[in-house]
């Protein structure tokens, strides 16, 4: 209502002005006709006089039967002429001043119509920006914006998309590839053997050596001490009379001393597994032997006491109970522990050779099998130890020269040979490290024999040197 209400009054003052204008011509055209009057009516006035000069007067050229004499008044000129001059100084002063006025009226209005029209042009902008840009327009491109964000995030997630799909096809079938191909390289069959996969058959070996160490030290532990439920708990001299009888009825050669023992018939209990002399032969008992059959009462008992015979078994000598209340007798005990500490540390090395070799792994069947391809002729047992299978694994293969040689023929066989052969190359390093750590041992205990060696010499020294 505002803008018609303005755009109405501005109409109603241009009409005003343009008849303004219009009266402002009439008058300035009127003015112009005043002031040219007088110059026409002298020049017709002097003209006419010069015509009365040249003329004599006569009756008939006055008018209207005016006398000469009454025809020009005296001066008339010069007072027409004066009353035109200041009737045109009068006119042409209001002309300037209306003139002057109407151009003083309309730059006044030009100027403060174009100020109304900025004024007006100033009031449309801010009510176009505090409307229609802030309210209207800009929400409306904001609210755009985000549509249009989002229909550009969908279609580059949809792009991406279509690109991401054919690169997991690809990564897809690359790792269920390398599934397969990893499921045909470690699966065991008749023509390839993974030493580690095969039936468990080496963890189980693993496990029973293991134990027959922990036991063999245990058992030797218990007589050295003189534990209850061992050999020597009543005594040095029972753990003394077990071995001799273990002599006289296992070991013993009949050849030896006529076939007599100090008088006593010769005579070894029977069993598979010969006993003649085998608390003294540790190359062919232990060594040799592939695998020790540790459930034969002959086996056990001739490696026992090869242990003992090699590594020795020290005991504690009986000491009372109001003995180990004095210095001494504390002192004698604590060093029959050292002693026993060292004989078990000692003993680390033929207890591993014999553990390695004890039965457990219950691979009987495979290793004869893998025998037969190899072609060796070595005996097998029923019940492998864990150096037979190495045994088998690392010589039996490459001492015939027969072994895989119409079966290691694909790239897929050769690589599974690979995997093979790395891992009995680990198997043997472990076991490597397993001894140095027990040889270790052993040369700590040489040290320290040869420490109390010297000391006991240098006490000896001194002792002599005092008396």
């Amino acid at each position: 209502m505002d803008k018609r209400k303005k755009s109405g009054a501005v109409k109603k003052d241009w009409k005003v002005r343009f008849r303004t204008f219009l009266f402002g011509a009439t008058v300035l055209l009127l003015s112009f006709a005043l002031i040219a009057a007088p110059h026409v009516m002298r020049s017709q006035q002097v003209v006419q006089n010069m015509a009365y000069a040249q003329t004599p007067p006569s009756p008939s050229s006055c008018p209207y039967w005016i006398p000469c004499c009454g025809c020009v008044v005296i001066g008339q000129t010069a007072i027409v002429t004066a009353a035109i001059t200041f009737a045109k100084e009068i006119i042409t002063g209001f002309v300037y001043d209306y003139i002057e006025n109407f151009t003083n009226d309309m730059i006044n209005d030009l100027v403060g119509g174009i100020f109304d029209r900025l004024q007006l042009m100033e009031d449309n902008f801010e009510t176009w920006w505090g409307q229609f840009y802030l309210f209207d327009l800009r929400p409306a491109l904001a609210s755009m914006m985000a549509q249009l964000h989002t229909s550009r995030m969908d279609q580059t997630r949809m792009l991406l998309s279509f690109m991401d799909a054919p690169n997991l096809n690809i990564v897809t079938e690359s790792l269920e590839g390398w599934e397969s191909t990893a499921q045909r390289d470690y699966r065991p069959s008749t023509q390839v053997c993974m030493a580690i996969t095969q039936s468990g058959g080496f963890a189980r070996s693993y496990a029973f050596e293991r134990a027959v160490r922990r036991g063999l030290e245990g058992e030797r532990a218990g007589n050295a001490l003189n534990t209850q439920g061992s050999l020597a708990a009543e005594g040095p001299n029972v753990l003394i009379g077990d071995r001799w009888d273990r002599l006289s009825t296992r070991f013993c050669n009949p050849a030896f001393n006529k076939g007599e023992i100090f008088g006593a018939p010769c005579t070894p209990a029977p069993g598979q597994f010969d006993a003649v002399d085998a608390d003294i032969k540790p190359t062919e008992i232990i060594l040799e032997s592939m695998t020790i059959p540790i459930s034969d009462p002959n086996a056990r008992i001739a490696t026992e006491q090869l242990i003992e015979n090699i590594a020795g078994n020290a005991l504690i000598p009986g000491i009372k109970e109001e003995e180990l209340v004095s210095l001494t007798g504390q002192e004698v005990f604590l060093f029959g522990r050292g002693e026993v500490a060292r004989a078990s540390a000692a003993a680390s090395v033929p207890l591993l050779s014999v553990s390695w070799r004890t039965e457990g792994s219950d691979m009987g069947d495979w290793v004869r099998e893998f025998s037969d391809l190899t072609g060796s002729s070595l005996p097998i047992s029923d019940n492998p130890s864990y150096y037979e299978l190495m045994h088998a694994l690392t010589h039996y293969k490459s001492s015939t020269g027969t072994y895989a040689l119409e079966m290691i023929d694909t790239p897929l066989n050769i690589e599974r040979e690979r995997y093979i052969v790395s891992s009995i190359y680990l198997m043997n390093l472990r076991d490597y490290f397993e001894l140095l750590e027990r040889v270790a041992l052993t040369l700590a205990v040489e040290t320290g024999n040869m420490l109390d060696r010297y000391m006991g010499d240098m006490d000896t020294g001194i002792s002599m040197m005092t008396q």
